[in-house]
Parts: structure tokens; sequence; C-alpha cells
């Protein structure tokens, strides 16, 4: 976060003094400064992409799991006439 708030401080003064900036031509000088902070934030997302992804999908298929099991036991309780309509199941 550090890193897309100073990015965003850059971008920030780039365009209150847009004026200046276009006059002195350091428009690409702006863009480099902007480049680093987007590699430096590309490095730490490369790294906790992979952390993110296993626990999102050890957290989805937990889910999913629950609710397979859910809908089972659900029918069988409907099939074995323990509830008397699937509204139940849902509910």
């Amino acid at each position: 976060m550090q890193i897309y708030n100073s990015a965003g401080g850059l971008v920030e003064e780039a365009l209150g003094s847009i004026r200046i900036v276009t006059a002195f031509g350091a428009r690409i000088k702006i863009k480099r400064k902007f480049d680093v902070y987007l590699a430096e934030a590309q490095k730490f997302g490369l790294k906790k992409g992979p952390v993110i992804g296993i626990q999102w999908s050890v957290e989805f298929f937990t889910t999913y799991c629950a609710y397979a099991i859910a809908w089972y036991y659900g029918i069988k309780l409907l099939n074995n006439g323990h509830i008397s309509n699937g509204g139940e199941v849902i509910t």
C-alpha cells in the first residue's frame, strides 16, 4: 500500500501542476518514476499472488464442499420423509 500511496502522490502532483509538467517537458521523467513504483508493486504482487491463490482455493473448496454435504443430507431427509418439502432443504 505504501508503494501505491507514493505512486498516487506522484500522479496527483503531476496532474495538479500539468501546465508546468507540459511546459518543461517533464512527462517522460514523471512516467519513468511512476514505472519504477509499478515495478516495485509488481514484485510484491508476484510474491503474494500464489499465496492468495492457495488461500482462496482452500476457502472456496471448503465452502462448496459444505454446500454439497448440506444438499446431499437435505435431499436424503426429503426422500426419507423426515421433512415435508424442498423449501426446508433450502432453509
